[in-house]
């Protein structure tokens, strides 16, 4: 009990320390359970939704697909739901049509484009039990012929759309047609629309076939049964009357897949918000290891009178882990607190861009419970059990000496003994790749990195040191090299990444000393200053531009002097600390991190893992640009790009546009391009493969792969260029033959005719545009490319193409340098929000540089008081010690980016060739994000330089 009152004497005598550490876990465990709470709440919302969009009736007829997308199968042809209606059970049949990228046009033009999909679909007038809901509004009615339609009630709301009034719609198959807005509707509940960020538009069946599907079909038939009827018995009596190729399911199997469709979404979201997740922790459980051995460090006197008193080692390691249990108690509660505020803001959030419902319960899974307290908990106890297993080494002795510290202690070398843990380590490494599980390579792993390491500490510490980075540069080496699935190689990227930052963290103590020494010279001064300099500029520039936005009647400006305050308070920090590296307090700043060196390497160490990854980022963005470029300049001969520029790949339009396009004087030659994901499989491996579609015997004048041999000769409706890749791999040449199925069942020989190098843009595989016709009910284009006829300039050539596009505002038409620009902003936006994500974890990562610095400033009180006695002033000290929170954070800083590249290099490496096949380092970025660092360095080293500052000179002085 008294040591138990120990540990919280201990925890309230420094309140601002247990504040600091516990903060670095709550933000870890918040970023995790909010995670957990937001997406479950995504699976509820999406799962109600499944049974909105699938409910009422009990059978569906539907096309058999072996494999792809549900909307490319085949249309069920139109007689069917005659056939069926014929069945003895059956009390009705509801055709149903449903096409994606349908959009009103408001009054003004403008596409009434949703945050969510624009859906089209048939009014349900043959059902007993209709999704949709007319409006109680006097003027609305379903639609009932082929110039008119109806919408949703919210769309038609936020678009200021009119009942009664014309409006032009764009469709899948005949482009722009006008029709009469004849009514509203809500979906699934007659009371409140339950689309989640989606806008539905309906039309009449015979309309809707035609407009939707080409007049070829319906998507499927429902079918509702007589009470009671056999559910068993009519579907089979159905499926007797069925052609080849269609299937009856019932009502229960298309929720659950509606519903897994929803969960395949939010677990891809889910993951990637956890992999940040996962750094944060990561970096907390350095910075929560580093502060509980400086401040064992700290009590060496402390924990020594406690065993010469009489306490075991075992209760003085009690007292450090009871410290470390507390810190996570009170995160893992506050934590999960702020991740159901997290979730309810992000729902929130959602709700305002039209993507969500608002109000949604949040939902508490036990799982979520669990996991945060195991993260929360786990964590910190984990990081805390080394240095209290070093407490318990403390002697009694310790006690009575004034000059003591705790070491490392030297591990027995017993050879056969870590000969046999090094073999079960890499017996561990070797397993995941056997058994080629990205979970068990997760697990796995660590495991492996922790038995090499404490088996050759039990050989030779030195080489112990080297274990972890060698074990991480071999699984980094395996991901380059070997021939294993995309996720399994992922998960070896990232398990090499963690072995590597825990090796290099090992290995930086060797490091730091020569490092400090040499960042905390007059060149890192001289830098400070041009950056003070620069941001002295910034925030004059902030101020003018606050004061004349107010002048000019925009009182909001004056938010702007937030940005301004933090501008100029870098500056000043960066100017003041100037002097410093010209001086000696300059080098007492130097000398207290190099004297450290096991402390400032763990320290950078947390900041160099947040660091390498927004390098990593910042290398690939980088190489996809080039990549872009290049490809751009080599590989593309044509003058205009038409698409909708939104980045979703599965984004698409009416093929009119191509076809209109096509017609203009301005223009000499139009090719459409088309792409699957799981386009076909090839029958002699089973394998499911993507693949363009395009027009071959234009596309050679559009781009240029670079052909390493083509006969044009074979061009035609069955022919396939493939890349030189997939070609090598099927050991195939021109004219080789591959017979594939496509999802409508057929089987077809393709004829290669062509093999290429470059597959940035087309890919691996292309086939005929007349082939896609023929085998997928989608039609729709999802880029255009175009060449200017001679005798017109670029004006001439847009106006005219705006003539086309106008009536397709979500289309964007662009030259070659305008498509360029425009995508390298979308790469760089996407990186935006990957060091927004990851910033989190920096800005624990400086909680960790002051924690230390507010320690350190601590442990030398009597050290600080004596420079203050013997003539240093406050100013000094201040610049002191900011300027060891610059070499700490340069130091982290300088690691991360040279990790990041390293594994940026390897990523552009991993990345199929498809996507980038250049390299390119943006050296001047990377520099940038050093000097950066440099200032976040400075400013976490604000607090504890002021406390340094007012330290009471007697008082410190006569400090024990």
């Amino acid at each position: 009990m008294a040591l138990l009152r120990l540990t919280v004497k201990n925890i309230v005598d420094k309140k601002f320390r247990f504040l600091l550490t516990t903060l670095a876990v709550f933000l870890g465990v918040m970023f995790t359970s909010g995670v957990f709470v937001f997406t479950d709440s995504l699976r509820s919302t999406f799962g109600d939704l499944s049974g909105d969009i699938e409910s009422g009736y009990d059978l569906a007829v539907r096309s058999e697909i072996p494999f792809g997308q549900r909307l490319q199968a085949a249309p069920v042809p139109l007689d069917v739901p005659d056939q069926v209606q014929e069945v003895d059970g059956v009390a009705a049949v509801q055709p149903r049509v449903i096409e994606f990228n349908i959009i009103p046009l408001r009054a003004d033009g403008e596409a009434a484009q949703a945050q969510g999909p624009n859906i089209g679909v048939n009014w349900e007038d043959m059902s007993p039990d209709s999704r949709l809901f007319l409006t109680d509004d006097g003027v609305s009615r379903p639609p009932a012929g082929p110039d008119e339609f109806t919408m949703d009630v919210d769309a038609a709301a936020e678009d200021d759309f009119v009942v009664g009034e014309r409006y032009r719609v764009q469709s899948a198959d005949a482009g722009i047609v006008e029709l009469e807005l004849v009514g509203t509707f809500s979906f699934a509940d007659p009371e409140e629309n339950a689309l989640v960020g989606a806008k539905l538009v309906a039309f009449d069946t015979a309309t809707a076939v035609s407009l939707l599907n080409d007049g070829r079909g319906y998507d499927d038939v429902t079918v509702f049964l007589d009470e009671g009827a056999d559910p068993d018995a009519v579907s089979a009596a159905v499926s007797d009357q069925l052609p080849e190729g269609l299937e009856v399911v019932s009502l229960e199997v298309l929720v659950d897949e509606q519903t897994d469709n929803f969960n395949t979404i939010v677990n891809q979201f889910q993951t990637f918000l956890l992999v940040f997740a996962s750094v944060i922790l990561l970096v907390s459980a350095f910075i929560i290891y580093n502060t509980f051995t400086i401040v064992i460090g700290q009590r060496i006197r402390e924990l020594g009178l406690l065993r010469a008193l009489g306490a075991t080692g075992k209760q003085v390691t009690g007292t450090v882990i009871g410290e470390a249990l507390l810190v996570g108690v009170v995160a893992t509660v506050a934590g999960i607190a702020g991740g159901i505020g997290l979730a309810a803001f992000l729902q929130w959030l959602l709700a305002r861009l039209d993507f969500g419902p608002e109000g949604v319960r949040l939902p508490m899974e036990p799982r979520t419970f669990v996991l945060s307290a195991v993260i929360g908990i786990g964590i910190t106890l984990g990081s805390a059990i080394w240095p209290a297993l070093k407490a318990r080494r403390v002697s009694p002795m310790a006690a009575l000496r004034d000059d003591v510290r705790l070491t490392s202690h030297d591990v027995a070398r017993r050879p056969a003994v870590g000969g046999l843990l090094v073999a079960f380590g890499v017996a561990a490494a070797a397993i995941q790749f056997v058994i080629d599980r990205w979970e068990l390579i997760l697990l796995l792993s660590p495991l492996a990195a922790v038995l090499i390491y404490v088996g050759t500490s039990r050989i030779d510490p030195l080489l112990a040191r080297f274990s972890a980075l060698a074990l991480g540069s071999v699984l980094l080496i395996v991901a380059l090299v070997a021939d294993l699935g995309t996720s399994i190689v992922l998960t070896l990227l990232g398990a090499s990444a963690l072995i590597i930052f825990l090796g290099v963290n090992l290995l930086s103590p060797l490091l730091a000393r020569p490092a400090a020494q040499a960042i905390g010279r007059k060149p890192t001064a001289v830098v400070m200053g041009i950056v003070g300099a620069v941001l002295g500029a910034a925030t004059l520039a902030l101020l003018v531009l606050t004061v004349t936005q107010v002048a000019e009647g925009t009182p909001a400006a004056i938010l702007l002097l937030i940005p301004t305050a933090a501008v100029g308070f870098a500056a000043y920090l960066a100017v003041d600390v100037v002097p410093a590296g010209f001086r000696v307090n300059g080098l007492m700043a130097r000398q207290n991190a190099a004297r450290t060196p096991r402390r400032t390497a763990s320290t950078a160490a947390a900041l160099m893992i947040g660091l390498a990854l927004v390098s990593a980022a910042a290398v690939v963005a980088a190489s996809l640009k080039a990549t872009f470029r290049d490809t751009l300049n080599d590989s593309v001969a044509a003058d205009w790009f038409v698409w909708t520029g939104n980045g979703d790949p599965n984004a698409a339009f009416s093929n009119q546009v191509a076809v209109d396009l096509a017609q203009l004087d301005e223009t000499t030659e139009v090719a459409s391009y088309r792409f699957a994901d799981e386009a076909f499989r090839t029958t002699d491996d089973d394998k499911i493969h993507d693949s363009l579609a395009a027009d071959l015997s234009t596309l050679e004048r559009h781009l240029d792969p670079d052909f390493v041999e083509l006969d044009r000769s074979l061009l035609g409706p069955t022919a396939t260029l493939v890349h030189e890749d997939f070609a090598s791999d099927r050991a195939m040449g021109i004219g080789s033959t591959l017979e594939v199925e496509f999802i409508d069942q057929s089987v077809e020989t393709l004829t290669v005719a062509g093999i290429y190098t470059d597959a940035t843009i087309l890919g691996n595989r292309v086939i005929d545009l007349e082939l896609w016709d023929a085998k997928f009910s989608a039609t729709q284009d999802q880029f255009v490319s175009a060449l200017s006829a001679e005798g017109f300039g670029e004006d001439e050539v847009r106006s005219a193409i705006d003539t086309v596009v106008v009536d397709y505002p979500q289309v964007r038409a662009q030259t070659k340098s305008e498509f360029q620009d425009d995508q390298e902003q979308q790469v760089d936006n996407f990186l935006i929000v990957i060091n927004v994500l990851l910033a989190l974890a920096i800005v624990i990562a400086l909680l960790g540089v002051a924690n230390t610095l507010a320690l350190s400033v601590f442990e030398r009180t009597r050290e600080l008081g004596l420079v203050r006695a013997v003539g240093m002033t406050t100013r000094q000290m201040r610049r002191m010690v900011r300027f060891e929170g610059v070499i700490v954070s340069v130091f982290g800083g300088v690691l991360g980016v040279l990790l990041g590249v390293v594994f940026g290099l390897a990523a552009v490496a991993i990345i199929p060739d498809s996507f980038i096949n250049q390299l390119s380092i943006p050296v001047g970025q990377l520099g940038l994000y050093v000097v950066l660092a440099a200032i976040a360095g400075l400013v976490a080293a604000y607090f504890p330089a002021r406390r340094a500052s007012r330290l009471n000179v007697l008082e410190a002085i006569a400090h024990e």
